[in-house]
Parts: C-alpha cells; structure tokens; sequence
C-alpha cells in the first residue's frame, strides 16, 4: 500500500484499508505558539487526535492524528496553522490521503539451464533506473562449468546475457556457499564493477565493464565495447576471497570488503582491499582488518558448514567515501551464558578444535585516521530456558548481514540471528523435504542512532527466516530489506519508514523454493526491485513491486480572511502516547507560514 502527498510515498496496511498516521509540526512563530486545526470531509476518517511533545524541545510539538481511509480511495484533510490566540494565521493546507495496493511482478532472468542464478547481485542506476545484475551460471561441463554472468535490463526486458569470466569454476556442496557469491556496484558513470571469488585458483578477483577511462577503450571495436576486464585482487592462498562484497566511491574507485584464510583449516580473516593509484598505473592495498576467529590452537578449527554459509562480509561508503563493514566475529565470548561443547579432532602434528562458536555482528568503519570496530547485538542465548531445542540452543548473530547507510551516514543492518541447528522439515515440495543445513533463527534489524545500537526482531515469522538478508535505505530514509523464508521456500520483502512499524509480505509464491541469493536495489521512486534465485527450477528470478501510479493533485494553499475557532489547549501536553510512535523532526528550523508538512503513516502487517 501507499499514500502519496506531493509525490512522496508512504507505505500502510493493504487489509482492504489501515491506519494513516498524520504527524505536523507545531512550534513558535516570532515567538506564538502555533498549533493545527483540522478539518476532514468525512467524519469517520479521522479517529483520534494527540498532541505529542519533542522530548529534547518543549516549545516544539506534533500533533498526531490517526486516520482510516478506505481502500483505492482518497479522503480530503484539512489542517490550518494558526495562532495559539486564534488570531489571523496562515492559509488553509488541503492534503488528499489514500492507499492503493503494492503491485508485484516478475520475470525469469535466465532460464538457459537448470543451473543459473547462484550468486545473484543487483545494482540499480539511479540516473536511468537501470538493471545491472551478476550471477554465476553452472551450466557446463564438469571441469569447466563455473561462469560469471552480467546482464542489463530496463522495465521486464533484458539484453542478452554476457560472460564476464568463464575460468572460475563452480562448487554446490555444503560448507562451500560464500564461494558462490557475486557482489556488483555502480561508479559515478554508471559502469558496473563485480567481485567474486575464482573457487578454480581460490583468489579473489574483480571485473569491470570496459569504459572509457581505460586505454583499451579507445582501441575497441563497436562489438566489443560491453566486454569485462578482470583482474585478481588477492591471491594470498587458495582460500582466499570468500564472500565479497563491493562498493565504488565517488571517483570511480572500488571498494571491497572478503574474507581470507591461510588454508583451509585456518582462521578466516576479515579483508578490505582498494587501490592506491601512482603515476599512471595503481596497485591493490590490502588490510586484515580482524582475525574472525581466535588465535593459538583455535586457528586450526574448521568451520561449522552453516556458520560459514552465513557468514557474509557487507560494505557501504559514507558521504566522505570511508568504509563501513558489517561481519560475523567467531570469537568466542567469555561472558557467553553457554559453555561450547568442543570436540577435538586429529590432524597429523595439528589437532584441530570443533566448536558451535557464539557468534557476534559486529561494525567496523574508517573514521579518517583509523579502523573502530564495535559489537552490534549483544544479547545472547537464555539458559534458563529448559525446553529440547533450547538445550542445543546457542547464539549466532550477524548471519546473511547487509549494511546500509541513512541520509546521516548512520548505519543500519539487517542479518539473521539464529539459535539452533535442528532438523526440520521444509514445506513446499511433493515430498517433504527434511535439512539439517541451515539455522532456526528471526530476521532482525540493527541501527546506530549516533551513541548506541539498537536492534529488534523483524520477522519471526517461521522457523528459518531471515536467510540472504539485502538492505537498501531510499531518499526518505525508509528501510527495504528482502530476504527468506527457508521453512516456507519463500522470497520475502519488509519495509519501515524512519518512525513507525514493519510492514511484510511474500512478493512471489510461484515455487516452493524461491529466495536464494535475494538482492536489492531501489528505482528513483523507491520501488523494491529483488534478484534472486528460484532453485526449484534452477534459474535467476527478477521480481519487482509498484506502489502505484496514484497521484492526487498538489496541495494548493486556500486564502482566508476569517480565522477558525481554536479549542483552549494545553501548552505543554503531558499526554504519554501508548502507540509505538516516536516522533523524530523531520523539519528543521521553525515551523511558520511557508511550511507545507507531509503526512507520514505506520503501517500495517502485511503487503
């Protein structure tokens, strides 16, 4: 659903209606008191009216009121901005409120084989709304299947696919997931760049769209100005390059953030790499930003196969192009509330540690000067819980992370938090489906207000959700996530306003296992655009939602001579609002007679 007031969208509940919350400012004028009367051309609309108090101004309030508006229809408010004194104020604001329904499409991206879609990434253009997406294709023959794969779409059409690199080979056994990943970013022309790990030579390596900042663009036939070039980043050891994840700053630069172990038995590291450019050639600068697992004899404990097919790095760059990361830390906590059941394992001269490791999401950024790395959850596993599944209960935060950045440069993450490994049936199939592979666990959602973390569950919906978490936060600050439902075999999709509730739903129920590899972008009007892939018939999916092309008509100010009547009102309300509304300002300065304030909403459940 979403209600529109001078072009800007605001999700709600679609349940044939749902609650609009309308939120203005009031505040001094020259030193009055201002405050809003309202009108509505139907009396039912608006069920309840509430003046709320900024907790760091006492002259600076919002009135809040809670509107039901039907369905596919608009209701007419009216708000005056008068006065305290009733005096002569300014003139009347007309807003048209409404819902329309979320519209969800898709199409297939690739249906060539059986064996595409793996690794999907989306990166969408703000300029043009352009579609690039990077999959891996496994298609071939078993010595030389593995192929990186770009394509390009605008609306639902797509131009024919392009090999980016088909020397990579492939892998689909367990434990092996964070090979299969792809990550692709936009510089500031629009070429698309794409890091990936070659699983043939075990290095990391990225590729970039031929674009006229490289020499052999202007050497290039017409035919071969879509062509990639590769190159390796990190050829440390065979194990190096595990899943990456790519930004481009402001000058065209990659960014990537991976993960790297000395071989197979060792610690994976946490990695940043970005090149230094000298004279007219550059070289890669390559930082261990964390030891992801402890030091000593624990370096030589292998990794749990689920524990290493969520633990995924994310990277996002602030306005000033400094990284921020988002990452799994394996190391142990010594105030965990569970001890670690530790199986020890021979290995020759090098005995080897197995453990279920409590694991911590945690936040590493570049100030300028240096690296601050903080724990973003730090709730853990409650041992006083006595059931069967909570006696193999632990505590895994930060799995399937995705980082994304708000109009402040402020952080926000979404990820999974598991607490068990059970086996469970998955639903969907015609014959039940038993796996024993992945986590029991909530999706959750965690953000920096400037001082501390904050976190919260956003859907707890089934067993296994939260599985491939991607974030993108658009222009009015409204987080988007999608993700999946591995219980169900769904693709799911939430989405918040900067205050206000979740609002969730299943964008594509065409398959009984849909959801692999989710990635997010954003078209100019904060439209979800997802890539994913539907393993049940083994191709990349492209599904889209629209929030409607229902526009109501600019507000346009209303002259008056005669003010309204003002009801006698308590300057400084000491109402407590029993809702989960926080107001945040989202105007700055005093409001006065040029304001034209936006309603904004909470939504409801479901979409």
């Amino acid at each position: 659903m979403t209600e529109k007031d001078n072009g800007r969208p605001v999700l709600v509940s679609s349940r044939g209606g749902g609650l609009v919350f309308i939120s203005l400012d009031e505040g001094l004028v020259d030193g009055v008191p201002y405050v809003w009367n309202s009108t509505s051309d139907d009396p039912g609309f608006i069920t309840d009216e509430m003046p709320l108090v900024y907790p760091d101004n006492a002259d600076k309030r919002v009135r809040v009121w809670t509107a039901v508006p039907p369905a596919n229809q608009t209701r007419v408010f009216s708000a005056r901005y008068v006065p305290f004194n009733a005096t002569a104020g300014p003139a009347r604001k007309e807003f048209r409120v409404g819902i329309v329904p979320i519209v969800w499409g898709g199409t297939d991206v690739d249906t060539s084989s059986k064996w595409v879609g793996y690794g999907s990434s989306l990166a969408v253009d703000p300029k043009t709304d352009g579609m690039h997406i990077a999959y891996l294709d496994y298609s071939g023959t078993y010595f030389n299947a593995g192929k990186l794969m770009y394509r390009y779409g605008e609306g639902t059409h797509w131009d024919p696919p392009v090999v980016v690199d088909d020397t990579i080979d492939w892998t689909t056994r367990d434990g092996t997931e964070l090979a299969r990943h792809t990550s692709i970013a936009l510089d500031p022309d629009g070429t698309p760049w794409i890091s990936y790990m070659d699983w043939k030579n075990g290095h990391l390596k990225v590729a970039h769209r031929l674009s006229p900042r490289d020499p052999a663009y202007w050497n290039s036939k017409p035919d071969e100005l879509n062509r990639f070039i590769t190159e390796t980043v990190d050829s440390y050891s065979d194990y190096t390059g595990w899943a990456s994840s790519i930004a481009v700053d402001s000058s065209g630069d990659p960014h990537i953030s991976y993960l790297r172990q000395d071989s197979r038995y060792y610690a994976p590291q946490l990695m940043y790499a970005h090149p230094i450019h000298k004279s007219y050639t550059y070289y890669w600068n390559i930082t261990r930003l964390d030891n992801a697992v402890g030091k000593g004899a624990e370096d030589y404990r292998p990794w749990n196969p689920n524990v290493q097919d969520g633990a995924l790095t994310s990277i996002a760059l602030d306005s000033k192009d400094r990284p921020h990361i988002s990452y799994v830390d394996f190391n142990r906590d010594p105030d965990k509330k569970k001890s670690e059941t530790c199986t020890t394992i021979a290995n020759g001269r090098h005995p080897m540690v197995q453990c279920n490791p409590n694991l911590q999401l945690m936040h590493i950024a570049w100030t300028g000067t240096g690296w601050t790395k903080e724990a973003v959850d730090p709730d853990l596993w409650d041992d006083t819980k006595t059931s069967a599944l909570d006696q193999i209960a632990f505590t895994w935060h930060g799995l399937y992370n995705s980082i994304a950045l708000d109009v402040h440069d402020r952080p926000r993450i979404s990820y999974m938090s598991a607490y068990a490994d059970p086996c469970f049936t998955i639903g969907g199939y015609m014959v039940p489906v038993p796996t024993c592979h992945h986590p029991v666990g909530d999706l959750k959602y965690a953000s920096w207000d400037g001082s501390k973390w904050s976190t919260e569950i956003v859907d707890n919906s089934s067993d296994s959700v939260g599985l491939y978490t991607s974030m993108k936060i658009d222009s009015n600050d409204r987080t988007h996530i999608s993700y999946m439902d591995w219980k169900n075999g769904f693709l799911r999709y939430a989405t918040k306003p900067l205050s206000g509730s979740w609002t969730r739903g299943i964008p594509d129920r065409q398959s009984s296992d849909t959801g692999r590899f989710t990635s997010l972008g954003l078209d100019h009007n904060g439209n979800p655009r997802i890539v994913c892939m539907d393993y049940t018939n083994g191709h990349g999916k492209y599904v889209y939602g629209d929030f409607g092309n229902w526009t109501p008509p600019t507000p346009t100010p209303t002259p008056t001579s005669t003010p309204s009547p003002v009801p006698t009102r308590n300057l400084t309300p000491t109402i407590t609002p029993t809702s989960t509304i926080t107001p945040t300002p989202s105007v700055t300065g005093t409001p006065g007679p040029a304001i034209t304030p936006s309603p904004t909403s909470m939504p409801g459940e479901e979409i």
